[in-house]
């Protein structure tokens, strides 16, 4: 892809079909796969409310060669919400050059082979996604893992202090903060006696999908059970509600994909995103492993 030239006010809304039940077939396809396509239907579903204070990002919903594409502007990101075939994909990596993108992102394999000839001047990145229903799930309780409250806060700096994970990341305070504001986010922490030690959040994606959003033990504290006895507790409530659980685990390694397994949970389709050598945004190029 060349370095895209600059549009005004970063929108451009292009449609090659104009079947008015278009998106409502769509979702209706998303929805079979709710876990995989979890963060779409978050923003495209009109009855599933948005769960932070901004509410939903601004967006469109566009198709290039009959293809799908998600635009969300407060971000710069388009998402490719079908598997295209060669033509296609022409098609749309035509469309997104000339757009000024932070990301592009595709789910699966096969969407990521054919995109890849065609995107170039950037840097691809690839992450992990995993589910799991309360069916599947093959719990691993700790009893050092308790649901964190608002008073929980001097503890949660105290710890922030100690701990270069939890005070790297600005999700460990940004979770607990909304948590304690009233917003539907669920924090659980790990303790080591009274030092809090991980820490887990997670918020509602989507109607009946909970994600398991930042998850972060302390380097001693590691392999003693405490990040599996978070994500029991984290799953545990998610299920309480009837939700599933997915976890979308950045550059993590083959150490916590053996632990996800083993708890039940199944990998999803893989996240690939693409950042262009002229995005605004080159701090996403830090999330995921190098393709």
């Amino acid at each position: 892809m060349a370095a895209p030239p600059r549009i005004s006010g970063t929108r451009m809304k292009a449609r090659a079909d104009e079947d008015p039940c278009g998106e409502e077939r769509l979702l209706a396809r998303l929805r079979e796969s709710p876990l995989d396509y979890r963060s779409a239907l978050g923003v495209l579903d009109p009855e599933h409310l948005e769960w932070r204070d901004e509410g939903k990002p601004e967006h469109d919903l566009t198709f290039v060669a009959d293809v799908p594409l998600l635009m969300v502007w407060t971000d710069g990101v388009c998402h490719v919400l079908a598997e295209p075939d060669e033509a296609a994909a022409r098609a749309v990596a035509e469309f997104v050059s000339r757009l000024s993108l932070n990301e592009l992102c595709v789910l699966g394999d096969a969407a990521f082979r054919v995109f890849r000839p065609l995107i170039a001047n950037g840097r691809w990145r690839w992450s992990r996604e995993y589910g799991v229903t309360a069916e599947e799930f093959r719990p691993r309780t700790s009893d050092c893992v308790r649901r964190l409250e608002p008073d929980d806060r001097s503890r949660l700096e105290r710890a922030c202090q100690r701990v270069a994970v939890l005070r790297k990341s600005q999700s460990t305070k940004r979770d607990f903060d909304l948590m304690a504001r009233g917003f539907p986010v669920v924090c659980y922490g790990a303790f080591a006696g009274e030092e809090l030690v991980g820490f887990c959040s997670s918020n509602p994606i989507y109607r009946g999908v909970t994600e398991i959003s930042w998850l972060a033990v302390s380097a001693r504290h590691r392999r003693q059970g405490l990040a599996s006895g978070l994500l029991t507790a984290q799953a545990q409530q998610a299920f309480a509600r009837g939700d599933a659980a997915g976890y979308y685990a950045g550059s993590a390694g083959d150490h916590l994909h053996a632990m996800l397994l083993k708890l039940g949970f199944r990998e999803l389709l893989a996240h690939y995103r693409f950042i262009p050598e002229g995005a605004r945004d080159q701090w996403r190029a830090d999330w995921g492993k190098p393709v």
